[in-house]
């Protein structure tokens, strides 16, 4: 399924369409696979990107506040 999925998505990315309706396609069981695919793929593509942005958002806040504290600090 992976494969089938996979090519389909790709052949509509290269055709400037839109996926989201055509992965929805049921197949003869009933089951739409290419939208749990999707699914798993856009989650999976997303993290990669959203760890390390989060990463460098925590250590900007973070260092953000240890520089405003060390301003409260005095001799």
């Amino acid at each position: 399924m992976f494969c089938f999925c996979r090519s389909k998505f790709w052949d509509l990315i290269a055709e400037k369409k839109s996926p989201y309706e055509e992965m929805r396609l049921e197949f003869a069981d009933g089951d739409q696979h290419c939208w749990d695919w999707f699914k798993d793929y856009s989650l999976s593509k997303g993290l990669l990107y959203l760890v390390p942005f989060s990463i460098i958002f925590v250590n900007w806040v973070s260092k953000t506040i240890l520089r405003l504290m060390t301003k409260l600090y005095g001799y």
